[in-house]
């Protein structure tokens, strides 16, 4: 208790914008030992992160793919325009999900162990994945018409 107040203290300052940070010896040591002993962690977050950047590059080239796929929009339009504008859709949420993640991930590693809760949603990996099946379903749909129709089926 500071003051003899009952507030205790925070973490971020709300008037000044960052961290209030430890005063005493002691919690520096204490705040220097907790991030050495969390390196792996961090280091582990941003190799997360990369993979999420390397999905969504990848669901990207589908993008290309799939919208080359259908070099003349006139015989398919709905096609074409929608799966090119669904695959950029999933490429770009994937692209963000990843974002929120390794910021997520990163604000929990700077927390004191005290803390940290095991609530962690899973959401946007949920939406992600049902997105890219819906996109990976339509992509054989379609493939399978346009092949019929090359062979008069």
């Amino acid at each position: 208790l500071v003051g003899g107040s009952s507030r205790r203290k925070p973490l971020l300052d709300a008037d000044v914008g960052h961290d209030v940070g430890p005063t005493t010896v002691q919690e520096k040591i204490e705040n220097n030992v907790t991030k050495f002993e969390r390196m792996a962690s961090h280091l582990a977050n941003e190799r997360t992160f990369l993979a999420w950047i390397r999905t969504a590059v990848s669901v990207a080239g589908l993008a290309l793919t799939y919208s080359d796929f259908f070099h003349h929009p006139n015989n398919v339009p709905f096609f074409y325009w929608m799966s090119t504008l669904f695959s950029w859709g999933v490429c770009l949420a994937t692209f963000f999900v990843g974002l929120s993640r390794y910021q997520r991930v990163k604000f929990v590693l700077n927390l004191p162990k005290t803390q940290i809760t095991n609530r962690f949603g899973r959401t946007g990996i949920t939406i992600i994945i049902a997105s890219f099946s819906t996109f990976l379903v339509l992509l054989t749909i379609v493939y399978i018409d346009e092949v019929w129709r090359d062979q008069g089926l």
